[in-house]
């Protein structure tokens, strides 16, 4: 056995000084068998390559020395492997940067951690893992596309609410988050900021789940889904979610603010379908019918539509957006001039005030689900049907999406329908949210007719 200190030499085993290790007995045996004696210590059996037994090291057969060799060579790569993991790096840290100097967010900080800050490790409690939400191991299913993805994704929300003006001079938040629009989960460390009109009514649904309701029970329940989880997950304090944020898995979820605008319309709007509403839209007809200009090549009908049409909604928009400018938001008063369904989403989540783990998009909502999922440990909660498309499965509330076809499929339909004076004053409202998740507005200046 080379380099190992020990090799065997006419039947003797001898170390590397030269000097016998097991003398050979008359016959072939050595010393303790020559005697028929049983070469042991105690109930021990030889394990290792070099086992002291009966007052000398015997040499064991060659499939424990194999045996041996395998172990040695498992835990090395294992020692490796642990290395390596130990110098990963998240992209950003799960911690919650206040306003009005707590803990200020700057571009070097964040910066900073994209390279070197630590993991963030978490608990799942009432389960026996422990949860890495960001950086490698095995709970990194994910893949390091996702995480990467997920980097950049946080990188330009905070560099947009450096540009926009919306953090001071040294990357203080200037206003506190909106604490109301919040879930918290404390018991499975999950923080999340409901955006209606993206993914709000399936993840109610979880939540639900989350807090301890059987599917059952939500099914033949008369209670919205929302009333139901608020019984569970009650609006948290702007303090109780600071307190929350910092050891939680935070994440909203968007879509391009435009077809989100639309999906509000549709399910709310056109049709009088939502009693709720039907106000609201009765407003819009008196105010806008026959005041605004169509777009040219489009002509408005002379029946009077029973509902208002996609432009008087905009119209509505516009003015109530123009007319709330200055008028402080959040709390329980919501965000001045726009309706939960429509709000912007910078400042319905607050995201320069609060740093999301996670920034979910609908264009990629299956993928960031299942990373939300695997981080933060839930799948048991939410049952195997979670993710495979089974909407029968689950009350009829929680389906909640526009009748007809899908409103991706139908933005030149109604966008056709403005002139670019609306489409400029919509992405003036909406220009941050464009901008701070990465979305294009051209595309809706090339559905205006020519």
């Amino acid at each position: 056995m080379e380099g190992g200190g020990m090799y065997m030499g006419g039947g003797v085993a001898v170390a590397s000084g030269g000097v016998p290790l097991i003398q050979k007995a008359p016959g072939g045996r050595s010393g303790a068998a020559a005697k028929g004696q049983r070469c042991s210590c105690g109930s021990s059996v030889l394990r290792a390559v070099r086992v002291r037994c009966c007052g000398v090291f015997a040499v064991p057969p060659p499939k424990h020395r194999l045996l041996a060799l395998v172990l040695l060579a498992t835990g090395a790569y294992c020692i490796l492997v642990h290395l390596q993991l130990l110098h990963q790096a998240p992209p950003l840290p799960l911690a919650f940067i206040s306003s009005h100097g707590n803990r200020t967010r700057n571009l070097a900080a964040v910066r900073d951690n994209l390279s070197s800050a630590s993991n963030h490790r978490v608990s799942d409690e009432g389960s026996d893992h422990s949860l890495s939400l960001f950086g490698g191991g095995p709970a990194s299913r994910g893949g390091g596309e996702v995480e990467e993805e997920m980097a950049r994704r946080r990188a330009l929300v905070w560099e947009v609410c450096r540009t926009s003006g919306l953090v001071s001079d040294d990357g203080v938040s200037k206003v506190e988050p909106n604490a109301w629009e919040f879930f918290v989960d404390e018991h499975h460390h999950l923080v999340w900021c409901n955006i209606f009109k993206a993914a709000s009514s399936s993840w109610m649904y979880n939540f639900n789940l989350l807090g301890g309701y059987k599917e059952q029970y939500l099914r033949r329940s008369r209670k919205s889904p929302l009333a139901l989880a608020r019984e569970r997950f009650p609006r948290p304090s702007v303090d109780q979610l600071k307190a929350a944020l910092p050891h939680s898995l935070s994440f909203l979820i968007v879509r391009d603010p435009f077809e989100r605008l639309l999906s509000a319309y549709r399910n709310k709007i056109e049709g009088f379908r939502h009693k709720f509403y039907r106000k609201m839209a009765r407003e819009m007809i008196s105010k806008f019918r026959f005041k605004t200009s169509p777009a040219p090549g489009t002509h408005r009908s002379l029946n009077n539509e029973k509902s208002p049409t996609f432009s008087e909604f905009v119209s509505w928009v516009i003015e109530s957006a123009n007319n709330a400018k200055g008028v402080k938001d959040g709390g329980y008063s919501g965000i001045p001039g726009f309706d939960e369904h429509w709000a912007p989403y910078y400042r319905f989540c607050t995201p320069c005030a609060v740093n999301f783990s996670v920034v979910a998009k609908m264009e990629t909502l299956a993928r960031d689900e299942a990373y939300i999922i695997q981080k933060s440990g839930i799948g048991a909660a939410l049952g195997r049907k979670f993710g495979g498309g089974d909407l029968s499965s689950r009350p009829r509330e929680a389906v909640n999406a526009a009748i007809g076809a899908r409103t991706e499929d139908v933005l030149p339909r109604y966008f056709q329908t403005l002139n670019k004076e609306q489409i400029d004053a919509l992405y003036d409202i909406y220009k941050i949210d464009f901008l701070m998740f990465g979305y294009d507005v051209s595309k809706y200046y090339n559905m205006l007719p020519s």
